[in-house]
Order: structure tokens, then C-alpha cells, then sequence
């Protein structure tokens, strides 16, 4: 036990539920999907969504998922590897092709296709009790609304400034007007469109446009991406005469 008398963290119990994470508004958000009813799969990528919007130094919608779930009542653990592969044309070869000996952090030659969403909705189909849409909802809110910026957070993103100011794009999202705040649109135009369209979210057209851009500065390492050619299919226009459900072939 602590010394009390001294400035401290103190253990924390519960009697039905509990949650952790490293940002307030995302251990809230795990809290209160536990008391409306929700199970700890729930909790936790509802949580995790949150933590993408409100802690975007950290984690993401373009990144990875691992989890270790133990089903209630089951007495086992369940391991899921929800990271994402490397661009279908990313191979060594072709990397040295382009002149690449070493991968900078920044560079396009560093993403992955993501996996994080995906496993989200395969989670929650497996041990959940919502779908991904109710998941998200919270993390959604406050990317369209906003939210205070703690200190802890505050001091990661000046640091990042100058990185962050090197992309357009990201200047854009983390630094509008030059500043270290955030306006997370494309994380509610990726959701809403692919809620509107009936697709997967990873198929939005908003995704497709940062895949392109992926594309166009990976120097042909992402050309023959599944995951690309997919995006392409699904988001081309329509032909006049086509049914509104079909897109052209």
C-alpha cells in the first residue's frame, strides 16, 4: 500500500466492471458502454475508437489491432491478430528496385493496409453484443465536436509539429492554421460514407482517395495492391442504366 500522506495513485476497485486506458474520455466511454449493458468487447473497442480520435499520436484507424479476450464464463483466452500485411507489391525486390535500402519512419514504405477496423467488426461479430456502428458512436461525436486536449497529449503533439508540418496532409488535420490542434473530418466522412453506401468501412471513398495518395508516394510499390484495386472497383461512377445497389464491372 502507499503512503497516503504523500501525492499518489491509489488502487482502484469495482464490483461489476472496470477499464483502463491512457486517456480519460476513452476509459469514460469503455465505462459507460458497461453500464448500459454492453460486454468488455464492447467496452474495449469502443474505447480504442475513442483513443484514435482523442490520442492520434498513439493509435489509429490506418493501423494495427492485437487483442487477449477471455470469453466469460469459457475459462480460455482468445488471441486475435488483427495486424495488417504489406502492400501486395511491396516486396523486397521491388524496394531495392526503387532504391529503397531503409525504410524511414515517414515514408509510404512504412504503411501497412490496415487491419484495425476489420478486426473491430470480426470481434464484435465473435464476442459482442453491438455492431460497429453503436461502437463507433462515441468516437464519432467527438471527432465532429471536438475535445480538450490534456497536457500529456499536448506535449507529444508539439514535439511531432515539425514532422507534422513536413505532409500537407497532415498539417491539414493536426495543425489547421498552424496550430497543435485537430480537426478529424476524414475519420467521420470515412464512417458516414461507408454507412451511407452500405459497404465496409474500409471501403469509403474517402479511403480510396488516401490510398491513392499512398500510391502516388510510394513510387509503385502500392500499384498492385488487392486492397487498392478493390477501393477503385467499389468507388467507380456509375453507368447511366445501371441498377443504384451495382457498380459497373
Amino acid at each position: 500500500m502507499r503512503n497516503l500522506e504523500l501525492a499518489g495513485r491509489s488502487p482502484v476497485h469495482a464490483m461489476q466492471g472496470m477499464a483502463a486506458t491512457s486517456h480519460p474520455l476513452a476509459t469514460l466511454a469503455a465505462i459507460n458502454v458497461l453500464q448500459d449493458g454492453g460486454n468488455a468487447m464492447d467496452a474495449a473497442i469502443t474505447a480504442c475508437a475513442v483513443q484514435c480520435v482523442v490520442e492520434p499520436q498513439s493509435t489509429g484507424i490506418g493501423g494495427d489491432c492485437f487483442c487477449l479476450y477471455a470469453p466469460a464464463g469459457r475459462g480460455e483466452i482468445v488471441a486475435f491478430n488483427g495486424s495488417g500485411p504489406a502492400p501486395a507489391a511491396a516486396t523486397a525486390a521491388r524496394l531495392r528496385e526503387l532504391g529503397v535500402e531503409v525504410i524511414p519512419r515517414q515514408s509510404p514504405h512504412a504503411v501497412t493496409v490496415p487491419g484495425a477496423i476489420d478486426a473491430w467488426s470480426q470481434l464484435l461479430a465473435d464476442h459482442g453484443t453491438r455492431d460497429l456502428a453503436a461502437a463507433l458512436g462515441p468516437a464519432i461525436r467527438y471527432a465532429r465536436e471536438g475535445y480538450p486536449i490534456p497536457s500529456r497529449c499536448h506535449t507529444d503533439w508539439v514535439k511531432a509539429a515539425e514532422v507534422l508540418a513536413a505532409d500537407p496532409t497532415s498539417a491539414r488535420i493536426f495543425l489547421p492554421g498552424g496550430a497543435a490542434r485537430i480537426h478529424l473530418k476524414d475519420f467521420t466522412n470515412i464512417v458516414a460514407e461507408a454507412e451511407a453506401c452500405g459497404l465496409e468501412l474500409p471501403f469509403s471513398r474517402t479511403a480510396l482517395e488516401l490510398f491513392r495518395s499512398l500510391v502516388e508516394r510510394g513510387g509503385g510499390g502500392y500499384d498492385h495492391s488487392a486492397l487498392l484495386l478493390e477501393l477503385e472497383h467499389r468507388n467507380a461512377p456509375a453507368r447511366l442504366g445501371d441498377a443504384p445497389d451495382q457498380l459497373p464491372e
